[in-house]
């Protein structure tokens, strides 16, 4: 006998084709007709609430008089939650953010005390609607205890029981919806009807079952709970050879695992890696780049968490007691969260959607920084600065090995550019460029004696603040030409703390408060934002700092600007190296890699083609002109100096205005201009060649990709996932008529993709542009990365490559994407494979940044390394504090596919160092691994994650 597990639900888009707010009555509204039909009907067992809780505190804030109800259905197991805080998108955002959501989500469920029916699991792995599986998801599932997964998308032609396993080895079981999470959400009222339609359901299902328990998913996307499923699963029980039940997905769960058992378990057919397959399901595969700065925006937010606030802040929280920057930073997270659920990562929403996450993106920039420049000033505090009169520099790297790269510092107080030079780390001279000098505000105040003694009492027993915010870096007085008056400048720096005052200045003042025929004493207050400067800094110690002095110059030093050389002959510029030479016809270029003695040709070639597509899909038009070529003879420029030297290619492009205004097929004879300019930069020391492109977009409807060649031909590429290095042939699959949606030629990456030949390779790193495309050329292969996507259409039902809507067809016009973008790019030529180039393309994700303290002892060197992880193959993954306790969280990665043995070694002793799963948990078998030392040994598994606690 079969057993029919009916589970009703709502697949709760937080919003989508309508902005959030107005969800939210809809979602209200939801809530209050399921705790009335709960309240009254005893059998009406299970509602499932979308396995995320970010919809009961929704619902909350609304209407808080519902807790208590809400709590009680929960507590039961009635109203199932979990184990997410939001449904998410699982390539657009980064691996630490999948596990922050976890952390959040099953940290709620505590609170709330969820429960699951029978004492089964409360949260298996529910993905409803992601439109695709990174590789590594059974293996983040399984750091929080969850060992099964149920989805509908990316699995093909797949049975309904498989295992699915990570590349580190990580199984769990896989309940696939062959049939989608709506299979029987349209139930007809009658009884008949009903019997049928299950029945259907049954039919479509049992032939690709091995158990005899199938999934019936009454509901769909915002689809309300039917008050009569009581009477319907009645009917069907008497009137079909099966059990029908009320069912849960933990109760389905529980009854697969039971009736399988280990041995079952272990027959089932397995699958590895990502889950991308388009035959049964669309994939939708144009969300990838569909408004790209939602992508670029969520890149510089995740990296701001995860490389600056979260590591650096926890690090200030053990070496100053009291710090208590994790709150924010916890609260920037969960910010950022509420931009990753999928319709609003995808960029597949209406445009008063995305307007509203750049909101968010903003308050989560806001804290980021915030948190980054007091833990980064905090630190810098503590470091030794040496003696002297000057400022120094502490110049931070937040990556997993040594890098030699420019830095930008704001040096408080300001100094004089012509009568300083900066010493690096071992006294060497570093020539620097000054970027500005500025004061942001200034006022003037008249007060009288007392005011004054009253502020410099406070500023002296504060060390240095006034008027309860004012750090003060400068303070002067002198007399004015008037009898009885005395003028006082106050400098306040918006920079760290401490900086302490001149004692010559203080008597200064403090002689003219006790002079009697003085009655008003006229204050200047000024704010210093200080001087910005910009250099090369070498080696920076992983995960560390080291430390730049400024000294009193005997000869003025050099201007250092980058000085334009258009005239030269040689439109040319190198390092040690690398060697980039523009065409001035064309303005592409060839990248040569002096080390290993090869060359490519044609790079940074931009391709613009018809897009007739929609946020969903990209479909080029039948009959779309493509434009791959400048309209005109490009402006160059070359820049040099010592920091580096640069190409600005300034390229004018003329392109479709749109698509035919009659027909979708064809894009428009009319032309509009594109203006793209193009700062090809090389950095001493650096072997990367770094692209910073902007372009004006004034045309609709076209994709725009830059295109760098390989020489050779190669049959796979390569790119960073999720913990994880995906390999793909170039090849699509072929017989594909009868799919649901054609396979696209456009991948998901991370950071970087990588062509190697056996012999030399390139690999193309990016900075939030999640889309790319490999393809075969007459002369080998090409990287096509996409920079712009413009469609003015959330679904549509005419597209040759998905042949039905994948949402509401509504127009949205800032999905065009019009106005001015910035992108950034790097090429880094190297000899081995994409091994040869991770740590540079790794780095390049976020700049290195610093802060000045003034010159003066302190606990910490003047040059350090907080944690030191070898060999190079183990990735710092995350650095934190506990969600709950003491110590640091420490989580890192094995890039290899094979076992590594490695150590980390910390700054300073700890107590103790515990395995735990990446949900922190202390387990009672926790594996201990090291005690009363500062390093820990252990082995990985090949692309394993493991996460260390730390207790000190």
């Amino acid at each position: 006998m079969l057993t029919l597990h009916v589970v009703s639900h709502t697949h709760w888009d937080r919003e989508w084709y309508l902005p959030f707010q107005q969800f939210r009555f809809r979602l209200v509204d939801l809530v209050e007709e399921l705790l009335d039909i709960l309240d009254t009907d005893p059998a009406y067992l299970h509602f499932t609430l979308d396995g995320q809780t970010v919809v009961l505190e929704d619902v909350l804030e609304v209407r808080p008089d519902l807790e208590s109800a809400l709590r009680r259905q929960v507590r039961d197991g009635r109203i199932l939650i979990g184990p997410w805080f939001i449904l998410p998108d699982e390539f657009l955002v980064s691996p630490e953010a999948l596990v922050r959501n976890l952390l959040l989500g099953l940290r709620i469920c505590r609170t709330w005390q969820a429960t699951g029916p029978d004492g089964a699991e409360p949260s298996p792995g529910y993905l409803p609607d992601t439109f695709g599986h990174i590789s590594q998801m059974p293996q983040l599932l399984r750091g929080f205890g969850i060992e099964t997964a149920i989805f509908a998308r990316g699995a093909g032609d797949s049975p309904v029981e498989f295992r699915w396993a990570a590349p580190d080895g990580s199984e769990i079981l896989v309940s696939y919806l062959r049939d989608h999470y709506d299979n029987v959400a349209l139930l007809p009222i009658d009884e008949a009807g009903a019997v049928r339609m299950l029945a259907q359901a049954r039919d479509s299902l049992a032939a690709h079952a091995v158990t005899s328990h199938l999934l019936m998913m009454r509901g769909s996307d915002h689809m309300r709970p039917r008050p009569d499923l009581p009477r319907l699963l009645a009917a069907a029980g008497a009137n079909l050879p099966d059990r029908v039940v009320h069912s849960s997905l933990p109760s389905y769960v529980a009854a697969v695992r039971a009736e399988l058992g280990a041995e079952g378990l272990a027959q089932l057919p397995l699958r590895r890696g990502e889950m991308r397959d388009s035959s049964r399901s669309p994939i939708l595969p144009g969300v990838l780049s569909a408004r790209m700065w939602i992508k670029q925006r969520n890149h510089a937010c995740q990296s701001l968490l995860e490389r600056w606030a979260e590591p650096f802040g926890a690090l200030l929280g053990l070496e100053v007691q009291g710090s208590s920057l994790h709150h924010h930073t916890r609260r920037a997270w969960r910010v950022l969260l509420e931009n990753h659920p999928h319709d609003s990562i995808c960029g597949c929403s209406v445009d008063q959607v995305h307007r509203e996450m750049a909101v968010r993106f903003d308050w989560c920039e806001q804290i980021g920084d915030e948190v980054t420049c007091r833990a980064l000033e905090g630190l810098a505090s503590e470091v030794d600065g040496g003696d002297g009169p000057l400022p120094v520099v502490v110049v931070f790297n937040p990556a997993s090995t040594a890098r030699t790269d420019r830095v930008v510092a704001r040096v408080v107080p300001s100094l004089d550019p012509r009568e300083v030079v900066l010493l690096g780390p071992d006294g060497e001279p570093v020539p620097f460029r000054v970027m500005s000098q500025t004061v942001r505000s200034e006022m003037a105040l008249t007060l009288d004696r007392a005011t004054v003694q009253q502020m410099l009492a406070e500023l002296e027993a504060s060390g240095g603040v006034v008027w309860g915010e004012w750090q003060v870096c400068g303070l002067q007085a002198w007399a004015a030409e008037e009898v009885g008056q005395v003028t006082v400048a106050v400098t306040r720096a918006s920079g760290p703390r401490g900086i302490g005052l001149p004692q010559g200045d203080v008597d200064r003042l403090r002689a003219l408060l006790e002079d009697q025929a003085v009655t008003e004493y006229r204050v200047r207050a000024r704010e210093d934002e200080g001087l910005e400067v910009a250099f090369v800094a070498r080696e920076v110690p992983p995960l560390g700092y080291a430390v730049y002095r400024f000294a009193p110059a005997i000869d003025p030093p050099p201007v250092v600007e980058l000085a334009p050389l258009s005239g030269s002959p040689d439109l040319a510029i190198e390092n040690e190296w690398l060697r980039v030479q523009a065409d001035p016809q064309t303005g592409l270029l060839t990248v040569t890699d002096k080390e290993a003695g090869w060359s490519v040709d044609g790079c940074n070639r931009f391709v613009d083609e018809g897009d007739r597509g929609d946020e969903y899909n990209s479909c080029a038009p039948e009959e779309g002109a493509v434009v791959d070529t400048p309209a005109q003879v490009p402006s160059i420029e070359r820049q040099a100096g010592p920091l580096g030297q640069s190409l600005v290619i300034r390229l004018q492009y003329e392109v479709p205005r749109g698509l035919d205004p009659d027909w979708r097929s064809a894009r428009s004879e009319e032309r509009v201009a594109l203006p793209i300019t193009v700062r090809v930069t090389l950095t001493p020391g650096v072997r990367r060649v770094d692209f910073a492109t902007t372009v004006e977009n004034r045309a609709s409807d076209h994709r725009l990709r830059v295109h760098f060649p390989f020489p050779s031909a190669v049959e796979s590429a390569s790119a960073e996932g999720h913990w994880d290095v995906t390999q793909w042939p170039l090849e699509l699959p072929v017989d594909t008529a009868r799919w649901a949606e054609q396979p696209a030629a456009t991948r998901p990456q991370r950071g970087w993709t990588s062509l190697w030949d056996g012999t030399a390779g390139v690999t193309l790193a990016n900075r939030g542009l999640p889309e790319v495309e490999v393809l075969r050329t007459a002369s080998g292969a090409e990287i096509a990365l996409t920079l712009l996507r413009c469609v003015g259409w959330l679904s549509r039902d005419d597209l040759p490559c998905r042949p039905r809507h994948a949402g509401p067809g509504l127009e949205v016009p800032e999905a065009q994407c019009l106005g001015r973008h910035t992108f950034h790019y790097a090429l880094i030529p190297h000899r081995g494979d994409w091994r040869s180039a991770f740590a540079l393309a790794d780095a390049y994700q976020s700049d290195l940044r610093a802060a000045s303290r003034p010159a003066g002892p302190g606990r910490l060197p003047p040059r350090l390394s907080f944690i030191r992880i070898e060999p190079d193959a183990l990735r710092v993954s995350a650095v934190k504090l506990p969600e709950e306790g003491s110590g640091l969280i420490l989580r890192l990665w094995n890039i290899e596919d094979h076992p590594v043995t490695g150590t980390v070694r910390l700054w300073r002793s700890f107590a103790q160092a515990v395995r735990t799963g990446m949900d922190e948990e202390v387990a009672a078998q926790a594996q201990e691994l090291a005690r009363d030392t500062d390093t820990v040994a252990l082995t990985l598994r090949g692309r394993e994650v493991v996460t260390l606690r730390l207790a000190f």
